[in-house]
């Protein structure tokens, strides 16, 4: 308002608060007037004053529209000069014509969202070079940007399918293992073949490093599906061929178990892709995708003439079932086709073929194995086989097995890389060892070491070999093996095992000192706890073959007072069972009950364990603890042990009864299992034993007549021994004093033991003394020789 009251004008409003602005602002960077500690009062106060204005001048600005009554006018804005900061200059104001005025005012434009302002641009170069840099988090980001852009277009949709492969190979290399299945999943429904291929060959990397060696196999058989006329020269068939070998003989071997040495040599990954331009790109990718076009209606089979008259066959297919391709395959070729435990629903499964220049067995491999069956040739059919609806463990294992050797064998043919060859051979080896045809597996094990000496698998071949050997009980020949695997390399990384079986070797061989020499030395040495395991263990043995006893006994104990591990506890049982062995040699029963007692807690129902059982009741029965005897044979059941393990159970019960003074019992129970003997021999200890259970009832004359009827169908030997000593004392007891004679002459005749010559001299004097023939009773107790008519030699 003016000093008379009128509205001041807009221009008088800007010119009133401009000069305001201009006085406060003079008066800000005027100099003091006042002087001492007032200036500094002055000059806040100026300073707020400022600060005042010049927020009350932006105030009246920014709430001026262009309707307000006191907005200036665009000419009188250019009039206005900014008196602190430069302002950028305001557009020139559009004619204002009659149009303009009457067109509606513009739409305030939207603000842009931080996600809509692109961070960074996306390149296959830039994509390219990160990734073989092993930037894999900048290589993702730039393959995820590039599949954003390329999914908006159908037509692009090859190009897709391998920016997938690209993105699950980030993933990967980022340790993201199931979003990188993904991708490949997507990956391998591209309809470019050589994408499919390489999604297929990733997948089934991951599914053999991950033990799952069926998936593996499937994945394998898909990827050399899809790699067209040159797939049988291309690294990616190659290496898929190598991936299928190597999924079915492990499958093969997991039938057996699960102690071999598997080795990790797995192919790299094949990057058919890599150092490419767009145009060789774009080429590469369509690929064979034209022939999978045509053959959407139905696959397509041709045949043509190769080389020596065989012939090769093209194979296209895109989705078919397998068994109408099958059935085409067999009608051109003339072979017949016959399904074995294959439902109707396996034989619908979608097969994809892009194939041209295959035999007909290889065709119906891959054709079969990319739906995950397998066929069998038997020259005049092809037997087809679903493997998990067989009820048989037998038939998986028979087909895995025959299918190994063929691919192993067609690989050896094209195969240059000499990794892939050697880790081929030795799992070829593997399979020939665990089907038991050792000789095969030791040549392969053989050729792996002489061809290959640099490979890593060389000295594990050689150790192989050496176990072969010793399975073959050709000890001598595998302590040389071992002995030449430590001349070439000395450092070889599995220095405990080959130390350990050259000392099982060794031993077995007859060289006892050498071998506890090598286990003491494999002790010390201190690699690993399994290494002084085995090599406590295997010294322990040696010294209870030498029947150095204490020392035994040391190094047993040292055996069961190591850490509990899985990995070394399978022999724990053993150690125990031995120990106690050992501690009953030295005397020792009570330490040798509990040992066994130890074994017997952890030792798996096996022979095994009922060897050891039988060995605890023997110990007992010397300790005239009959009681805890029969009540450990209690739990073992004849009827669940096998033959020769019954007749011992039966045998055991029968010495503790005659312990105990029961005969009648020991009667009843052996004339019941005498028909049933599982050898000779048992037959033999039986009825020996029977014997001396009729001598305890006083029936000495059955005794020798069962005696008499038993000796001369044995075969020579300390049983045999043991019987003629017993029917000579039955023959002293019954007053058959001159059989008796006849039977001990014979036995000091015969290679017997000292000890049984010594009971025969004293069963042979008694029978003279009884036959008042003092002289010759003389002779005989004195141990001098005797004539042929039982006087004494000159």
């Amino acid at each position: 308002m003016s000093a008379g009251g009128q509205p001041l004008s807009s221009k008088e409003t800007e010119r009133a608060a401009q000069a305001a602005i201009e006085k406060n602002f003079a008066a800000a960077v005027a100099p003091p007037i006042v002087a001492g500690p007032r200036r500094i009062y002055l000059a806040g106060g100026l300073g707020v004053a400022v600060l005042l204005g010049a927020g009350a001048f932006l105030y009246w600005k920014l709430s001026a529209g262009p309707g307000s009554p006191v907005a200036p006018t665009p000419a009188e804005a250019r009039t206005v000069a900014p008196t602190v900061r430069p302002a950028p200059p305001a557009p020139s104001p559009a004619p204002e014509t009659p149009e303009a005025l009457a067109a509606p005012a513009p739409a305030a434009a939207p603000a842009l969202a931080p996600s809509d302002i692109p961070r960074q641009g996306s390149s296959w170069t830039a994509a390219e070079q990160a990734r073989k840099a092993l930037r894999y988090g900048e290589a993702l980001a730039h393959y995820r940007g590039l599949l954003q852009q390329s999914e908006k277009n159908p037509g692009n949709r090859r190009i897709s399918g391998l920016l997938h492969l690209r993105v699950g190979a980030c993933l990967e290399g980022l340790n993201r293992l199931q979003e990188a299945r993904k991708e490949f999943a997507e990956a391998a429904d591209s309809s470019s073949p050589i994408v499919r291929a390489a999604a297929c060959y990733e997948t089934a990397r991951m599914d053999v490093s991950e033990n799952q060696y069926m998936m593996g196999r499937l994945r394998a058989y898909q990827a050399l599906a899809c790699l067209g006329p040159s797939g049988a020269r291309s690294p990616l068939a190659t290496n898929s061929e190598y991936l299928a070998a190597h999924a079915v003989t492990y499958r093969a071997l997991s039938f057996y178990s699960n102690d071999l040495p598997r080795p990790r040599h797995l192919p790299p990954a094949v990057d058919p892709f890599g150092g490419l331009s767009e145009t060789q790109l774009q080429s590469l990718i369509g690929e064979g995708a034209d022939r999978l076009s045509a053959a959407v209606l139905g696959p397509q089979i041709q045949s043509k003439d190769g080389p020596a008259g065989a012939h090769l066959w093209t194979a296209v297919c895109a989705g078919a079932p397998i068994g109408d391709v099958l059935s085409r395959l067999a009608t051109a070729a003339g072979f017949e086709i016959r399904w074995e435990g294959v439902d109707a629903a396996a034989r619908s499964r979608p097969v994809v073929l892009n194939l041209s220049g295959a035999g007909e067995q290889p065709l119906t491999e891959i054709a079969c194995g990319s739906v995950g069956l397998m066929a069998r040739f038997t020259g005049t059919e092809t037997i087809i086989y679903d493997p998990v609806a067989c009820a048989n463990t037998s038939l998986p294992r028979d087909l895995a097995v025959r299918e190994a050797i063929s691919l192993w064998r067609r690989f050896f043919l094209r195969a240059t890389d000499n990794g892939q060859l050697a880790a081929g051979h030795f799992a070829l080896a593997l399979l020939y060892e665990r089907t038991g045809d050792s000789g095969a597996a030791m040549a392969e094990f053989r050729m792996v070491a002489s061809r290959y000496p640099t490979d890593a698998l060389a000295p594990l071949s050689q150790l192989r070999e050496a176990s072969v050997k010793t399975d073959l009980r050709d000890y001598t020949g595998a302590r040389e093996e071992l002995l030449d695997l430590l001349n070439r390399y000395p450092d070889c990384p599995a220095s405990d095992e080959v130390y350990l079986h050259l000392g099982q070797a060794t031993m077995e061989a007859g060289h006892v000192d050498e071998a506890v020499a090598t286990f003491k030395k494999l002790y010390f040495m201190d690699l690993s706890l399994a290494s002084k395991a085995g090599a406590s263990l295997g010294a322990g043995k040696g010294f209870f073959r030498k029947k150095h006893y204490d020392e035994a006994a040391v190094w047993l104990t040292r055996r069961v007072v190591l850490p509990r591990s899985p990995d070394v506890d399978h022999d724990l049982p053993e150690a125990y069972g031995l120990l106690a062995k050992t501690e009953a040699a030295r005397g020792r029963l009570p330490e040798a009950v509990c040992a066994y007692r130890q074994a017997l807690a952890i030792a798996p129902r096996d022979s095994w364990r009922a060897e050891m059982l039988l060995d605890l009741v023997h110990i007992l029965v010397q300790q005239e603890d009959f009681v805890g005897a029969l009540a450990l044979l209690e739990g073992l059941s004849p009827k669940e042990a096998a033959p020769p393990q019954a007749d011992e159970i039966l045998l055991a019960r029968a010495e503790i009864l005659a312990a105990m003074r029961l005969p009648e019992q020991v009667m009843f129970l052996l004339r019941r299992a005498l028909p049933s003997c599982s050898s000779p021999e048992t037959h033999a200890r039986m009825t020996l034993q029977l014997a001396r259970s009729m001598v305890d009832c006083g029936d000495a004359n059955l005794a020798r007549e069962t005696l008499c009827e038993l000796l001369p169908k044995m075969e020579p030997g300390a049983l045999a021994h043991r019987t003629a000593l017993d029917l000579a004392e039955v023959c002293v007891q019954s007053e058959h004093n001159a059989q008796a004679i006849t039977v001990c002459r014979e036995l000091l005749k015969s290679p017997c033991s000292e000890e049984v010559r010594r009971s025969a001299r004293a069963i042979l004097g008694r029978a003279y003394v009884r036959e008042k023939d003092y002289h010759r009773a003389a002779m005989a107790l004195s141990g001098m020789p005797l004539d042929v008519r039982g006087a004494a030699k000159p």
